[in-house]
């Protein structure tokens, strides 16, 4: 996988591990929000990356691996189709 400057928040494997799901934070001011970074695990390949509008604090993928949900505030949760 490739590097990144900013430090993961979360990290969250597919329920097949054939996905990898980094929720990460800024450095610099992690109340900021960050980007949500998602990895193919066997190859390391970057395969969406999603900026969502808050601070993700939190998230899963769901049963059958085809969404990722992420929590940015109380009020609101985030839902990405990854396939």
């Amino acid at each position: 996988m490739d590097r990144t400057a900013e430090p993961p928040n979360a990290l969250l494997v597919s329920p097949k591990g054939d996905l990898l799901a980094a929720v990460f934070m800024k450095a610099d001011n992690m109340l900021e929000p960050a980007p949500i970074v998602v990895w193919e695990a066997d190859s390391g390949r970057r395969r969406v990356e999603w900026m969502p509008p808050k601070l993700a604090v939190g998230g899963g993928w769901t049963e059958d691996g085809r969404l990722l949900v992420a929590t940015a505030t109380k009020e609101a949760v985030h839902v990405w189709q990854v396939y």
